[in-house]
């Protein structure tokens, strides 16, 4: 996934403040990762943030815009997490091993996002406001993922016989369940890659010769 540079507020138009809106949402993401989206207090965040109460109800109106301004963002930042490794000589197969693989990095930042992820998915259960974004999210990256199995099966580098859209889907629910495991440090970072590995293997055999 790649970042997207514009901060502006949705449904805003003219100009805004892109590094104070920026700062709240990293100050609201920190604050989830940390505490959760239960103890998430917008006083606390607006402080944290080092702005005025009044300007981050500007930006984000209410609690439920500013969580769900903090889940597109999060959304993003892992897309730009999991395309890092991408290299221009990269085999269709190769560049679909990079973006799951390194959606699990050691990294503070990548640990905050995933923790941030973690706490705002749980919470959908309970918050309305976040349910859509949350379910649009995951049926996006299974897109995603399906759409890269189905470029590795065109390179020849995966048995066209794969389903590619269980298989996507597959993948990114078992995604789900290991950023828990790894957040709570039952899995390290490299448990976690290696148990990838051979699922990507056992799912996704070489193209039959």
């Amino acid at each position: 996934m790649t970042a997207s540079n514009d901060t502006r507020e949705p449904g805003r138009t003219g100009p805004t403040e892109p590094s104070k809106y920026e700062a709240i949402l990293q100050a609201c993401v920190a604050a989830i990762a940390s505490r959760g989206v239960r103890g998430l207090r917008v006083n606390t965040v607006a402080a944290d943030a080092g702005v005025s109460v009044g300007l981050l109800y500007y930006h984000f109106t209410d609690r439920d815009g500013l969580l769900t301004a903090a889940f597109e963002y999060v959304n993003r930042r892992q897309r730009a997490y999991r395309s890092m490794g991408d290299r221009p000589g990269d085999s269709p197969r190769t560049r679909l091993e990079h973006h799951l693989l390194d959606e699990f990095q050691d990294e503070p930042a990548v640990v905050e996002m995933s923790a941030a992820w973690h706490e705002l998915g749980a919470s959908a259960v309970y918050e309305e406001s976040l349910r859509l974004a949350l379910a649009s999210a995951a049926r996006n990256f299974a897109a995603e993922i399906a759409e890269e199995v189905r470029a590795a099966q065109a390179s020849g580098e995966v048995d066209k016989a794969v389903d590619a859209d269980r298989v996507g889907l597959v993948l990114t629910i078992l995604m789900d369940g290991l950023d828990g495991r790894w957040l709570c440090k039952e899995l390290s970072t490299d448990e976690v890659r290696d148990l990838l590995r051979f699922t990507l293997k056992a799912y996704l055999p070489e193209a039959r010769k």
